[in-house]
């Protein structure tokens, strides 16, 4: 609590005194030689007790003080001078340095009989009251401070919210936190509370302007950081979210429910690393939270799906680069997993071909001084193998042709068209356009795939909200990963991401608490709510247990799960290594399990582009 400020009492030395400066530059020792020379004067003893008043001498000064009191009672015109000022601050004394709040009360009640007409003293001895908790009769001080007038009028109103926010009387406590925060727009802790009150009403837009004023005035409050990515939560404004609490961290690295907080932000925006580290720290900081476990251990099942159905897709697109970059993201996240280590063995050894493949080619054409070419073949061994040395040395000797290098992009561009990556053909016509020989027709190419991407984004943002508004989560947060693989940081794609796992995750937790609920009486309907957890979760160690316990059995939907899994991938591994038609077979499998398997559908499509290019090659070119 603050220290009391001694307004009223100033404005009465001014008044005692013709130099109050001088004398209150005198010594200690000087004030009290006159208190000696003269003991009854009341004035002079009044003086040594305000010095050692001003010099923090509490004791001595409350000592002097009560002699002052009852000093020479018969001078009335000298106690009329000093005594409501004395009493004052006894007051102040007892309530700041001895924290004696019955003391302090009894001082400022004289105070009050000695000078009624001052607001002054009934806010300290409202101040005096908050503290013991007496809230009635504080706010009855603090009310009558406000209507005599009181130098301290905004934190009186400040004090007033504050103890009826404890009262629970939210809407009183709103009027006179606004009326302190219009006298003082600085006050911090006004701020505060009236952003607790607007957070706990439900009103995020309001709590978050005043929390966002809040670490304005003081970029080091935790509390408010903290609170303020609750409800950038609420507002769907998550990248806020996310900083928000990265702020908080910085300020305090080891509340784990901060990083829990932080890492549930990274989670529902598929940026599992963040969340997997942000959820080892928590459960570092706070061993026994059940949350972060089950959490941490969900980002780590979508962290392997998530990659190894990317490297999936780069796999059958023919970009084994970026494919080994998700299988071994895959293995971060399930460190022992045979399946993707088998995997990733198969595309580092196709790798290693195509390099060993390219290389000779990239010489050749260099030694023909064809450098498009060239450059071509070097920069998709650097795709595969960044730090290849043979290729790096090619790259640096390719003379500083640009339009050769533009060449070289757009050859690329129309391959990624061809295997329908717009989004890698957009941003190699985009490289090669400032250079390119015919920069109208490269101008005309980036405005088609333009066309096409938004055409096709336009289409999967209905596909989710349809699929969203209907309750199917997965196929929502299927469509906007696809809008993703054109546009990363597609915002409205983001934030849907966002919306649909926080919708999934809350769906969950109704479904499971309502199930441990009602299990012992209903075991028929916990057994259809632990279903409907799996159906979004098939991995749920809560849920799996549930319904082994209640059934007998374990689940067949998360059964289900496993099995298209291991077929999915499975397929993926024929497709790695030259099985083309066995891999769309597997395939196949899949999506007579789940029809709306959007991947595996995919997968079997690029196959068959590729069965018939093997075809074609086989019989010469002719396509006969």
């Amino acid at each position: 609590m603050k220290r009391v400020l001694l307004t009223l009492l100033t404005l009465i030395l001014a008044a005692l005194f013709v130099a109050p400066a001088v004398i209150l530059a005198d010594s200690i020792e000087e004030k009290k030689k006159a208190s000696e020379l003269d003991p009854q004067n009341v004035i002079a003893r009044y003086n040594l007790g305000f010095a050692y008043y001003q010099n923090g001498q509490a004791d001595n000064a409350i000592d002097v003080l009560k002699q002052t009191i009852e000093l020479n009672k018969a001078d009335k015109a000298a106690h009329e001078k000093v005594d409501s000022a004395v009493t004052q601050m006894l007051g102040i004394l007892y309530f700041n340095e001895k924290q004696n709040d019955d003391e302090a009360i009894n001082w400022f009640k004289k105070a009050i009989e000695l000078m009624p007409g001052s607001g002054d003293n009934y806010y300290f001895m409202g101040l005096a009251m908050a503290r013991k908790q007496n809230y009635d009769e504080a706010l009855a001080a603090f009310d009558t401070s406000l209507k005599k007038g009181t130098g301290n009028a905004a934190d009186a109103n400040f004090r007033i919210g504050q103890i009826y926010y404890k009262k629970g009387g939210t809407d009183k406590a709103e009027v006179y936190l606004k009326k302190a925060i219009d006298a003082n727009p600085k006050n911090q802790e006004a701020l505060e509370l009236l952003g607790i009150i607007y957070h706990k009403k439900g009103d995020a837009e309001k709590a978050k302007d005043i929390f966002e004023r809040v670490v304005k005035l003081n970029s080091t409050d935790f509390n408010s950081y903290y609170i303020l990515g609750l409800n950038y939560y609420q507002l769907k404004e998550y990248d806020k979210m996310i900083q928000a609490y990265k702020e908080a961290i910085k300020i305090n690295p080891n509340f784990s429910d901060a990083h829990y907080n932080l890492g549930m932000a990274y989670f529902y925006r598929n940026m599992y690393e963040d969340a997997m580290a942000e959820l080892e720290k928590a459960k570092e900081l706070n061993p026994s939270d059940a949350a972060t476990f089950a959490l941490l251990g969900q980002s780590k099942d979508a962290a392997y799906d998530y990659h190894m159905k990317n490297s999936s897709t780069f796999i059958t697109s023919g970009e084994f680069g970026k494919a080994k970059q998700e299988l071994e993201l895959a293995l971060k996240a399930r460190p022992d997993d045979q399946q993707t280590e088998n995997l990733l063995s198969s595309v580092k050894e196709m790798i290693t071909k195509d390099v060993q493949t390219r290389i000779p080619k990239a010489k050749n054409y260099f030694n023909e001084k064809k450098y498009t070419e060239a450059l071509y073949e070097w920069e998709a061994v650097l795709a595969e193998d960044p730090e290849n040395s043979e290729a790096k040395d090619g790259v640096q000797n390719v003379p500083a042709g640009l339009k050769d290098m533009a060449k070289a992009k757009e050859k690329k561009a129309s391959e990624d068209v061809a295997t329908g990556d717009l989004a890698g053909a957009l941003k190699e016509y985009k490289d090669a356009a400032s250079n390119a020989k015919d920069k109208d027709n490269v101008k005309h190419k980036i405005s088609t795939i333009q066309t096409q991407i938004n055409k096709r984004t336009k289409n999967l943002f209905l596909k989710a909200d349809k699929a969203y508004a209907s309750g199917g989560y997965k196929a929502a947060l299927d469509a906007y990963n696809e809008i993703l693989k054109y546009d990363g940081n597609n915002e409205k794609a983001l934030d849907g991401l966002t919306r649909v796992n926080a919708k999934i995750e809350d769906a969950k937790a109704k479904y499971l608490d309502t199930a441990k609920k009602v299990k012992a009486q209903d075991k028929s309907r916990a057994i259809s709510l632990l279903k409907k957890v799996l159906a979004l979760d098939p991995s749920n160690t809560e849920a799996n247990k549930d319904i082994e316990e209640l059934t007998g059995s374990k689940s067949e939907i998360a059964a289900n799960a496993q099995q298209i899994k291991r077929l999915y991938y499975e397929g993926v591994d024929k497709y790695v290594n030259g099985n083309i038609e066995e891999a769309i077979k597997t395939s196949k499998k899949v999506l007579n399990l789940d029809p709306g398997y959007a991947e595996a559908e995919e997968n079997i499509k690029r196959a068959r582009e590729k069965l018939a290019a093997i075809k074609n090659l086989t019989n010469g070119g002719t396509g006969q």
